[in-house]
């Protein structure tokens, strides 16, 4: 549940008694107050907001989706912006493309890896060239909605005959695993892009939620990680490589705002 108020006391108070007294557990307390995670079951969902959570046949994919069945509504006098995770609709999902076999040994690729294919130090090379633009004593934030097998980012420098030296940090919310489940794919993409870039920052901050692993947080991932990164304050640069529909494109603006505020530059699928 997301509800922006201006961030007073008194109204995270209001909001966090109103929740307890119909049942939920309160899984988290931000430091921006901007937002109140919360755990229940579907009739605690339709007898709070006023709606019936129904199962629908999705348009587009192989499977159905929940959601309710009208505009949530609930007796409470602080101003709620915005209440997530009621739809699983859009589910996040990543953007790599995987090649066709052997395409990695195409005789017209220039990239100093094997089979001529391009590594994340050539991507730096042809931004930067020569310069001294390397990160130094920055941190970045990646959004990522699973987790991942540390050993595939070491033994990609490892392999590629270069050394790891930026600090990885996991930060899991609500739940989330650091570990793989098969497939991490764009999260190790992201991971050795950003250190390849800019291998001289002091930090890498991994922002996990569990999407994949816990449907029943239907679409409020985005909403814990960017409250998250905006909370933390820590990484000025913070950058996502997956997709989705929300269904209010609007509900992230005030923890924008606060990005905004703090300095923060979020960048997508760049």
């Amino acid at each position: 549940m997301q509800f922006y108020a201006k961030g007073q006391k008194s109204d995270l108070k209001s909001v966090v008694e109103f929740v307890k007294a119909h049942g939920f557990t309160v899984t988290d307390m931000p430091a921006n107050r901007l937002i109140v995670p919360i755990r229940g079951s579907a009739s605690q969902i339709e007898k709070t907001f006023n709606v019936k959570m129904n199962l629908y046949q999705h348009p587009t994919e192989k499977r159905t989706f929940f959601s309710p069945n009208r505009e949530s509504s609930l007796e409470l006098s602080v101003p709620v912006k915005h209440i997530a995770g009621l739809d699983n609709y859009s589910i996040p999902h990543p953007l790599y493309r995987k090649g066709a076999a052997g395409s990695l040994a195409l005789s017209n690729t220039t990239g100093s890896g094997p089979g001529g294919s391009f590594l994340g130090s050539d991507r730096r090379a042809a931004y930067y060239g020569g310069t001294a633009l390397n990160g130094k004593g920055q941190s970045v934030g990646l959004m990522e909605f699973d987790g991942y097998a540390t050993t595939d980012v070491q033994n990609y420098f490892k392999d590629v005959g270069q050394t790891l030296s930026v600090p990885i940090k996991n930060v899991l919310l609500d739940g989330a695993s650091a570990g793989s489940d098969g497939d991490d794919t764009e999260q190790v993409i992201d991971i050795i892009d950003a250190i390849s870039m800019a291998p001289g920052m002091s930090q890498l901050l991994v922002y996990i939620a569990p999407v994949s692993s816990l449907p029943i947080y239907g679409g409020d991932g985005d909403t814990l990680i960017f409250n998250r990164m905006a909370s933390d304050n820590i990484a000025k640069q913070l950058s996502a490589s997956w997709n989705w529909s929300p269904a209010d494109s609007t509900a992230n603006d005030p923890i924008f705002l606060e990005f905004k505020a703090q300095g923060q530059s979020y960048f997508t699928t760049s």
